[in-house]
């Protein structure tokens, strides 16, 4: 049978308009037809409730609208609590328009000449104080209610007896009401989202006014107040006058002192309450029974058993009506009270069901909203006496002032933030550009920067113009003021004044700005700003500057020395390890016994020569990447030490290197570290720490966290999420803050400019370092997410482009959330389609030969991308240098993407950044009003929710919340009192029409921080020599050759589009060429480009390359690349002589080798062996066999006789596998690379003559 409560019906617009219209007779009724007092109230009841059920979407429950105190008539606000089962959105916040604003207040009036009336008629009933009370907003007994025909008592409002009285107007559930304004306010504004909101429906799991909310409750329900007026009005709904109009009150009753209040009955909202607290009492007996079951009285704790109890809570829980999150939470949190039940938990999988985010609102939240309006006004009032009395300024007490204003006209509702904010006033309030901030410290380095507000602000210019230096601040002197200010503006004394202002805080900004400024505010998001240098950076544009940064055009010191790991081994066995571990406990030692020498302390020397000992070991040892990443991470302890303390002991480094490396390289034995992503590296530190014994174990996380941080700097990897390893540590939890800073536009553009223009880099890999920067600061994409993508994830439409991130083989994205399509959502300029252009049309040369070729390849068609450790040194070095930040990193042009989308949701233009948005794609991205943009935000950064976006990576949040500030009018005197200025000089102000009507500003000072005009960068010093522009390699070679013929296109642009530098592919076209028409293997059909018609001729055009053939010379030159790589001097010069006679002794007709030279035998017989080829001879008659035989013995030549009269030896070359061609094909090739990338002998000029002078082989 089904359960739905959809019925497809809908009452016709007679049945809804009858309601009104009855109700209305009926009160008419009962007041002209002389009813008695009950039958005249409950009349009234009743029309005063149907209207409120038609505009506020009540539920049909019993005591609706229970309470005065949930009515705010000033701003048309109610508060509902109308639900049984669901904790967690118990409340919401609704609008109430004035027709019935006017009603409810008609109502209220009416209940006090009731309780009087009532009060002359029985002086000695408790009725009439009780509903005396009820007007007064002092609930007994609930604020609608029916009255018993004698008048002696009163009966509650239920659906039942609603639908009895009302069974001649509304034949239908009360609940009905709701689907009518539901139904009229959807047709008036085509606002689902509206309706939702006034029903209490929840879209998602997060809440309309919530957390990560972009619009203020009171602004939106201030838009649906209108539309509902209206939809009464439609219907026929108008303000009723009450039984008793036109009378006075004449007794007012008093409570009375025997009447017991002990032993009331709940009614409304705190029944509703009760109701759920014990389906939770129920859910803990549930819970015993499973726990029970498992346990018996004095069972030892198993992993088993626990996990038995969670299967069993996922499968009965929501079947018997309890909560499968509240039974789980009994369960983990009596885990935590047993013995080593702590451990279990670790070892167990953590379940948790879906919530939705609880409701921001509680029963007194429209109270203390009222309250803190009071407070404001209250407040005014204070300055405006103060300044009437001309109250001298005594420091203490406007530090108190302050933090009042701060709390309820800025919004701060964080009691830590309020306390040092008065601390924070005299040493960190700092005025920039006629602008004045405090920051506000946060703790580990992080500060929120605070704008203060019209009142807040005046207040610090009288504070910053009295004579305050050299005063003593004292604590307790401040917060006894604080104290006292706050009793006199509350009215009580009692509590923590500091908690006081931030409940009165909360409130109200949780209803007049959007959740996402007021939980920065609160603190609820860890919102951080940008730490003052980087602020200032920001805002004058330009570069920070000190006495160890150098120039922008200078290289970077020697100490910023990394290990080049791009051609270690990857991956690292048990054995190889313990030997690391001997070898380097063995320098560490050898480095500490170091002999004395001059004047230096030990530890220097020793440091010193740890440093220089482990830069020879990783360039001659052979270690493996992790290893490598760990002599790296040593060398960066000797000369930076830790992010808390830059000189360390040697015996503290020795301690700190071998504690990490000693549980690192077990752990990580045959796993390719360099390429493993974040899930990975979290997986690796938390089998580390799991192994550890436990009094260690949190010392090593530290320690851990310290590495990585090494990590992110060094090789741009990502942060991680600490909580896990941390929890298997056992560390307690701590606020974690980000770190802050951002590229500005300008920044970035000097920094592409830099790229675009430095031809050291080689024209591919400038294109794609400029790549990566445009992928980092256009489409928020971490280095790793840049780096893998594939020439396909890229879509273009003109303007339009779109990203796809995604897992591959390389490495997977940081969490599922990772996995997205990311829009351009910014215009690009000139410069940056120009990087774009190129980028994707390399991309699209190699797409040609490989579906799946990686626009960040190491070469054209290559599999391998480019090395991570040398773009991470090269674009973070130059980022340093635009910004002249040494913190800076591509990490934070992700936090400006952030920053920059967030602010242009409301249109705010934050410092440093001037860019347009796309109109084709951000109406789309942003969504209309009904849309969620911090969602699209977070999805496009790859965030599972918008908390982490808003808390780690957005820094605007400061700015944005002096859009939502309360701008109050303020009297001469407050601001006379307020800025400690003469009365008359604001009157003066006020009076005149000139510009300076502010005054001159107060001596607040500038940020002390050094700054210089931002100089062009360069590359110099940046870039390694394996970088540097220079002869193409062999793949790069045969995609060259490729490209020529299959594109009608120049030599020159196809080796732009490659990447290649220009010059040296043109010589090796030519070279090519000369090769083709030599050799007779013409397979790059270079001759019918050439306007040599000699050489069109020779060309016979028979070769052909076919798909396989490439696929497999591309693996065979990789191969060969790097063997040729790897080889050493002299086995370079025999690669080159097998070279020069194999082009001495070509036939072209042929494809055999004519030798005339024991050399040439040689060197031929040595490059095959390179190529794994065979060689056999045709021997002639002429030559003495018995010395040839030897001879060809030792070189490995298989041989036979050749029946003619020429001298020397005909040889042949076959391949190990494959055709004849793909080897002639591979020879060409390195004939053509060899001599111009390695130059370690002279090439001579070949010769065409095959009877060169030579001794003959005899």
């Amino acid at each position: 049978m089904s359960t739905s409560t959809v019925t497809g019906f809908f009452p016709e617009s007679q049945v809804i308009s009858s309601l009104p219209e009855i109700s209305l007779t009926r009160l008419q009724s009962a007041i002209h037809g002389k009813g008695s007092l009950a039958e005249q109230h409950n009349a009234f009841t009743d029309y005063c409730l149907a209207l409120l059920f038609c505009c506020t979407g009540h539920r049909g429950v019993k005591d609706p609208f229970s309470e005065l105190k949930h009515f705010d008539f000033d701003r048309g606000l109610l508060l509902i609590c109308d639900k049984v089962s669901d904790e967690s959105r118990a409340w919401r916040l609704v609008s109430l328009p004035d027709t019935a604003v006017e009603q409810v207040s008609v109502y209220c009036n009416y209940l006090r000449l009731l309780a009087s009336q009532l009060e002359g008629g029985s002086p000695l009933g408790e009725l009439s104080a009780l509903i005396w009370d009820v007007s007064q907003g002092n609930a007994r007994i609930p604020f609608f209610f029916y009255l018993q025909e004698s008048c002696n008592g009163w009966e509650p409002v239920t659906p039942a007896t609603l639908s009895k009285r009302w069974q001649d107007r509304w034949t239908l559930p009360v609940n009905f009401l709701r689907h009518v304004m539901a139904d009229t306010l959807l047709h008036l504004t085509r606002r689902a989202d509206w309706v939702s909101i006034q029903l209490g429906h929840a879209d998602g799991v997060d809440h309309p006014f919530g957390a990560t909310s972009t619009k203020p409750a009171l602004d939106t329900l201030g838009q649906i107040r209108p539309y509902l007026e209206e939809g009464l009005k439609k219907i026929g709904w108008t303000v009723a006058r009450s039984p008793l109009h036109g009378s006075r009150i004449r007794h007012r009753p008093v409570k009375r002192s025997w009447l017991n209040t002990s032993s009331e009955a709940l009614f409304g909202y705190q029944r509703r309450e009760a109701v759920r607290k014990g389906k939770r009492s129920i859910a803990a007996t549930f819970f015993r029974e499973l726990w029970s079951e498992q346990f018996p009285t004095g069972a030892a704790l198993n992993r088993t058993a626990v996990q038995r109890i969670v299967e069993q809570i996922i499968i009965q829980a929501q079947t018997r009506g309890h909560s499968v999150n509240w039974c789980l939470r009994l369960l983990y949190s009596h885990l935590r009270s047993r013995p080593g039940g702590l451990a279990i938990l670790r070892q167990i999988a953590r379940y948790r069901q879906i919530e939705m985010e609880p409701t921001p609102f509680h029963a007194g939240s429209l109270t203390d909203y009222q309250a803190g309006q009071c407070i404001r006004a209250a407040y005014l009032g204070y300055l405006e006496q103060q300044g009437k009395n001309e109250a001298s300024l005594d420091v203490h007490v406007r530090f108190a002032e302050i933090v009042v204003s701060a709390a309820i006209f800025s919004g701060i509702a964080n009691a830590d933030r309020l306390k040092v904010l008065g601390s924070a006033l005299l040493t960190q309030t700092y005025l920039l550009k006629r602008s004045v901030f405090v920051d506000v410290p946060l703790g580990h380095g992080a500060v929120f920067r605070w704008f203060p507000d019209q009142v807040s602000q005046k207040l610090i210019y009288g504070l910053f113009r009295a004579e305050t230096a050299g005063q003593k601040i004292q604590e307790n002197k401040t917060r006894k003021a604080l104290n006292s200010l706050v009793c006199e503006l509350v009215g009580s004394a009692g509590g923590c004044p500091y908690d006081r202002l931030v409940r009165i805080s909360r409130a109200v900004s949780g209803i007049e700005m959007p959740g996402y400024i007021s939980s920065c505010l609160s603190g609820v998001i860890p919102a951080v700003s940008l730490p003052l240098p980087q602020w200032v950076r920001v805002v004058t544009g330009k570069s920070l500057t000190s006495g160890g940064e150098p120039a922008a055009n200078q290289p970077d010191k020697s100490d910023n020395w990394t290990p080049v790991i791009k051609n270690s081994k990857r991956q690292h066995t048990a054995g190889e390890g313990r030997a690391f571990l001997r070898e380097f406990r063995r320098l560490i030692s050898a480095a500490r016994n170091t002999k004395r020498t001059g004047n230096q302390l030990a530890r220097t020397r020793s440091k010193r020569e740890l440093v220089k000992t482990l830069q020879l070991a990783c360039e001659s040892s052979g270690w493996s990447a992790l290893q490598m990443m760990l002599a790296g991470w040593t060398v960066h302890l000797c000369r930076h030490g830790t992010r808390s303390k830059k000189v360390l002991a040697y015996s503290t480094v020795e301690k700190y290197s071998v504690l990490v490396a000693s549980r690192l390289v077990p752990v990580s034995v045959n796993l390719d570290v360099y390429a493993l992503d974040e899930v990975a590296y979290e997986e690796m530190y938390l089998r580390a720490v799991e192994r550890e014994e436990p009094k260690r174990r949190f010392e090593l996380a530290c320690r851990l966290r310290e590495i990585h941080a090494f990590f992110q700097d060094v090789y741009l990897m990502e942060d991680l999420d600490w909580s896990a390893i941390m929890g298997a540590a056992g560390g307690p939890a701590q606020t974690r803050f980000a770190e802050a800073n951002i590229i500005t536009s300008a920044e970035y553009r000097r920094a592409l400019t830099a790229l675009v223009d430095d031809v050291s880099l080689g024209e591919r890999r400038r294109w794609q370092y400029a790549g990566l920067l445009l992928l980092g600061f256009r489409f928020n994409l971490r280095f790793g997410e840049a780096l893998r993508l594939r020439f396909t994830d890229v879509q273009r439409d003109g303007e339009q482009v779109y990203v796809w991130v995604h897992n591959s083989i390389f490495a997977e994205t940081k969490s599922h959330a990772g996995v997205r399509v990311v829009p351009l959502i910014e215009r690009l300029d000139a410069l940056e389609t120009r990087v774009l252009d190129r980028l994707l049309a390399a991309g699209e040369f190699d797409f040609d030969d490989n579906p799946a070729a990686m626009l960040m390849a190491e070469h054209s068609g290559a599999a391998e991308l480019i090395d991570l450790a040398e773009a991470g040194r090269v674009l973070n070095g130059l980022l340093r240098r635009v910004t002249g930040d040494s913190s800076s990193r591509f990490h934070h042009l992700r936090h400006g993407w952030a920053t920059r989308a967030v602010a242009s949701h409301i249109g705010l233009v934050t410092p440093g950044f001037y860019e347009q948005l796309s109109e084709a794609v951000w109406p789309e991205f942003y969504g209309s009003d009904a849309g969620f943009p911090l969602r699209s935000i977070a999805v496009a950064a790859g965030h599972a929710n918008e908390s982490t976006t808003l808390g780690s990576y957005t820094h605007c949040a400061d700015q944005m919340v002096s859009d939502y500030l309360p701008e109050p009018q303020l009297s001469d005197h407050t601001v006379a009192y307020a800025e400690q200025i003469a009365y008359a000089t604001v009157r003066t102000r006020r009076r005149g029409s000139r510009r300076a009507s502010e005054g001159r500003l107060p001596a607040i000072p500038k940020p002390a921080i050094a700054t210089r005009t931002p100089q062009v960068a360069t590359l110099s010093g940046l870039i390694c020599q394996s970088l540097e522009t220079g002869p193409p390699s062999l793949t790069d070679v045969d995609m060259l050759l490729r490209r020529l013929r299959n594109s009608v296109q120049s030599v020159d642009v196809v080796a732009r589009t490659l990447g290649l530098n220009i010059q040296a592919s043109r010589r090796a076209v030519d070279r090519a060429l000369s090769l083709e028409v030599r050799t007779g293997y013409d397979g790059y059909r270079l001759a019918t480009r050439s306007d040599d018609f000699l050489a069109w001729a020779v060309s016979d055009r028979k070769a052909r390359q076919f798909k396989r053939e490439d696929d497999n010379v591309i693996e065979r030159l990789r191969v060969l690349d790097r063997q040729i790589r790897m080889s050493s001097p002299p086995e370079l010069d025999e690669i080159l002589s097998g070279l020069r006679a194999l082009e001495e002794t070509v036939d072209a007709k042929s494809g055999d080798y004519y030798v005339v030279r024991v050399e040439q035998l040689s060197s031929i017989a040595k490059l095959a062996a390179l190529l794994d080829a065979r060689v056999s001879a045709a021997v002639s008659a002429l030559i003495n066999t018995c010395a040839l035989r030897e001879l060809l013995q030792v070189h490995g030549v298989e041989w036979r006789y050749w029946n003619t009269r020429r001298a020397g030896l005909r040889l042949s070359l076959t391949p190990a596998s494959g055709p004849k061609r793909t080897l002639q094909r591979l020879l060409l090739i390195i004939a053509v690379a060899i001599p111009d990338k390695y130059q370690t002998v002279a090439v001579a000029d070949i010769k065409s003559d095959d009877s060169a002078a030579g001794s003959a082989v005899s």
